[in-house]
């Protein structure tokens, strides 16, 4: 019924810390984040790169339920991921 794509992003500094995986659900017209672990100034970058991955028309649904921990970087990540693929907004986890 879905069409799950799994791809795990680079993290760089931190990349055992966190981690974004993206599922595409074509029926919805949707791309969902999921991102896990630690979401912060030092893991950030992958984030962006996963938001700039997605194709450009339909929703990003960003799912933070695997976040153990979250500063103002990676807040501040998620309305300029929206905002940089031609304002797509999505719900919030």
């Amino acid at each position: 019924m879905r069409d799950e794509e799994q791809a795990e992003q680079d993290a760089g500094p931190g990349s055992d810390r966190f981690g974004v995986s993206v599922r595409s659900v074509p029926e919805a017209d949707t791309v969902v984040l999921v991102l896990v672990g630690e979401l912060d100034r030092d893991t950030v970058r992958p984030l962006g790169e996963a938001v700039e991955g997605c194709p450009p028309t339909g929703r990003i649904l960003v799912d933070c339920s695997g976040l153990g921990f979250c500063d103002s970087s990676g807040l501040n990540a998620l309305p300029e991921g929206g905002h940089g693929s031609g304002g797509r907004h999505g719900a919030e986890r």
